[in-house]
């Protein structure tokens, strides 16, 4: 029986781990950059524990007037927390309406997962970007 108990503790433990490893990460808020180093996005808790994203700065080659008139504007809009780090919601990237996961997957990647017309979806990483490392942060 003592074996047993032994097994059971060790169990459990292991199944604590990554709920309190997850619950560790930093928070999503800040300045994030898109793999394509193309865009920034400023994210950002809103209306509790929702999460909002606003697109801030793209580069010279991305910006387009498709993609400009996003500029200044919530991009991701009140996404609901999904489990630990991890949001849903909609999702406006660069010109096309999506519904969407959030996952924080470290303290400095994020995966966006969009969808339309739920088969057709695509995940894109982000990256945290260090305060002040952006130029978006030089008009504040």
């Amino acid at each position: 029986m003592h074996k047993f108990a032994g097994f059971l503790f060790f169990i459990l433990a292991l199944a604590a781990v990554p709920a309190t490893a997850a619950a560790e990460l930093a928070s999503p808020e800040g300045t994030w950059e898109l793999e394509f180093r193309d865009s920034h996005f400023r994210v950002e808790f809103c209306d509790g524990d929702k999460l909002c994203g606003t697109l801030v700065w793209l580069s010279e080659g991305a910006s387009t007037p498709e993609k400009t008139k996003y500029l200044d504007q919530l991009v991701v809009k009140y996404a609901s927390p999904k489990g630990e780090n991890a949001w849903q919601g909609e999702m406006d990237l660069l010109g096309e309406h999506v519904y969407g996961t959030i996952e924080q997957r470290s303290d400095d990647l994020l995966g966006l997962t969009g969808c339309k017309f739920v088969v057709l979806c695509r995940t894109l990483l982000m990256y945290r970007l260090a305060p002040g490392a952006s130029p978006a942060d030089l008009a504040e």
